[in-house]
């Protein structure tokens, strides 16, 4: 297996799992900010922005993608564009739409969560709901959908001290780290309803997607203590520094565990290749192990944003399986909390150098 290349210096983009600030609170008491999931840009170019839902439906054995989002807004650039990508999986599917629309058809509220792209496509809500319809058509295929999310579990935002860098590549939130979703999907005519799904929201944006990264998320354990899961590393410049940074978030009876640098000063250890992810991290009275697997052949190449338009550079599961160890130190001994597996699980990586390991889509954007 290979690591990722280079040590972690400065967290660029650590899980947002500490405090807030605070605008509302959700049903469940949580600080809610709400402009965090609304829109974010200034008026510079390059930018992009993306909403990222993902719903897995056991009972139907399939997950879905949902992206909306827009890049270099001011349409001076010949790779400014509204865009939705779609995607369907589970073992032995793996499906993907991906449709761009002109930038001024991209509308977004910059106070709270209300986006469309196109006049089909549209995602809106707020700490406790999220709505999401659309419907999309492209390489041969074509989706449409309609789902509403009510949210159990969220996630908050503090990018710490980088906050104060104003070069930085890119910014990452989650709003809900765990939902049930209800509606269903059209794909290419087969119709699926969804009924107490799994749900989960985040969003990116910024001038371009990390240099390299990784992503793990999951929400269906078997041990009903444990909630969710989500893990994020990569590489990204921050100036002339090529920095890496990581983090952690696993909730699990209703205390959330989080390992993250600089905040917290946690130590992390990763191996990472196509169909394998190996993660452990470790801080004062706590340690976890996480490990992910799928089939490759079974992994989405979806596009993302480049400072350089959309390229076909990640490469996803959202039917993957992760499991989870917890411990945590007591009288200088490693006492296992929790040994806990999911499935219907996101697993990522992206970036140029997983080129060689995995078949890219070369097409135009």
């Amino acid at each position: 297996m290979k690591p990722l290349p280079g040590e972690f210096g400065i967290l660029i983009a650590t899980l947002p799992f500490l405090l807030a600030s605070a605008h509302c609170r959700s049903r469940d008491g949580q600080v809610v900010d709400e402009s965090l999931n609304a829109y974010h840009w200034e008026g510079g170019e390059p930018f992009y922005e993306g909403w990222y839902f993902k719903v897995s439906a056991p009972d139907i054995e399939r997950s879905f993608v949902f992206i909306y989002g827009v890049l270099n807004p001011g349409g001076t650039s010949p790779h400014s564009q509204g865009f939705v990508v779609v995607a369907m999986n589970g073992e032995d599917v793996a499906g993907s739409i991906y449709e761009r629309f002109d930038a001024d058809a991209f509308r977004s509220s910059r106070e709270t969560f209300d986006v469309s792209v196109g006049p089909r496509n549209r995602a809106r809500g707020d700490g406790d709901m999220l709505h999401l319809e659309g419907s999309v058509s492209g390489g041969g295929g074509s989706a449409s959908w309609e789902i509403d999310l009510s949210i159990e579990a969220r996630g908050t935002h503090e990018l710490g001290i980088l906050k104060l860098v104003p070069s930085l590549q890119t910014d990452w939130f989650v709003h809900a780290m765990d939902a049930r979703a209800t509606g269903w999907v059209r794909w290419d005519g087969q119709d699926f309803e969804l009924d107490d799904a799994l749900g989960y929201q985040e969003k990116n944006w910024g001038r371009a997607f990390p240099t390299r990264w990784y992503w793990m998320q999951a929400n269906h354990f078997d041990d009903p203590g444990a909630c969710c899961l989500s893990v994020a590393g990569g590489a990204l410049p921050v100036g002339p520094i090529l920095a890496e940074g990581w983090g952690i978030g696993f909730r699990y009876r209703g205390e959330l565990y989080t390992f993250n640098k600089p905040m917290e000063f946690a130590s992390v250890a990763h191996r990472i290749e196509p169909g394998s992810w190996e993660v452990s991290a470790r801080k004062s009275r706590h340690r976890i192990v996480i490990s992910g697997s799928c089939d490759p052949e079974d992994m989405l190449n979806l596009p993302n944003p480049t400072e350089d338009g959309m390229k076909y550079l990640t490469w996803e599961t959202v039917a993957g399986r992760i499991r989870v160890r917890l411990f945590e130190k007591v009288k200088r001994q490693w006492v296992l909390m929790v040994d806990t597996e999911s499935d219907y699980a996101g697993l990522e990586v992206g970036g140029e150098e997983w080129r060689s390991g995995l078949s890219a889509d070369e097409r135009p954007k």
